[in-house]
């Protein structure tokens, strides 16, 4: 009971010094970019070995010093921000990880374990953040979070990499340039130049004039990706 009243003290002191104007504290309103509340949460829940998805998918104390120093919830929310600027898919995620601190020893075998669509959805919302936006934030989760992901029905946090961190890796590699170039040389080798049956074939099309004219035949022109 007093952990619990220590983590409630915590959280109204927080949203208190913010002046957020919340009609009611959810889970996603525990401040996880306060030490001390992080520290009381973690530290007693054995939750140790999940930092690392605190910092690099929600975004916590030390998000600031990963690569990019922003976490994939705040690349979220920046890329589709919310009409009222609530951090739409950081408290989302935020629930995610929460429910993922107990029932890991036997993890969807376990009730308490993860967190279902319409819990999530019952437990994130509130007046001005509607149910069906924390429903676009849910399914970011499977496109571009590191660690939290959805099986069975159920969303939560792993210790084990999902495969978008390894996806976001190779995009970091590749330049706008190399892109490009991929997909054009894909474009030409779908649909190849020259004379196809009853069209002539004209890649890289950005402007009329590059309509060839006295081909005897309908032109086929491919739009440049660069036009």
């Amino acid at each position: 009971t007093r952990g619990v009243l220590r983590v409630l003290t915590l959280a109204v002191r927080n949203l208190y010094q913010k002046q957020a104007g919340i009609p009611l504290i959810h889970t996603c309103h525990l401040d996880v970019r306060d030490a001390r509340t992080v520290s009381e949460i973690i530290g007693r829940t054995g939750g140790g070995d999940l930092l690392p998805i605190l910092n690099a998918d929600i975004g916590s104390v030390d998000t600031a010093t990963i690569e990019g120093g922003k976490s994939n919830a705040e690349l979220a929310d920046e890329k589709n921000p919310h009409p009222a600027g609530l951090p739409l898919y950081e408290l989302t995620w935020k629930t995610v990880f929460f429910h993922s601190l107990v029932g890991r020893e036997q993890e969807l075998g376990s009730n308490l374990f993860g967190i279902t669509e319409p819990e999530a959805l019952f437990e994130v919302a509130f007046p001005g953040m509607t149910p069906p936006q924390v429903k676009v934030a849910l399914d970011e989760i499977k496109k571009s979070a590191y660690y939290l992901r959805f099986h069975e029905g159920r969303y939560y946090a792993h210790s084990d990499p999902t495969v978008n961190i390894a996806l976001a890796r190779i995009r970091r590699t590749l330049s706008e340039g190399e892109v490009n170039d991929l997909l054009s040389a894909t474009g030409r080798k779908v649909v190849s130049a020259g004379d196809q049956g009853m069209f002539h074939v004209e890649h890289d099309v950005a402007e009329p004039g590059h309509i060839p004219d006295g081909k005897n035949k309908p032109v086929l022109g491919i739009v440049s990706l660069n036009a």
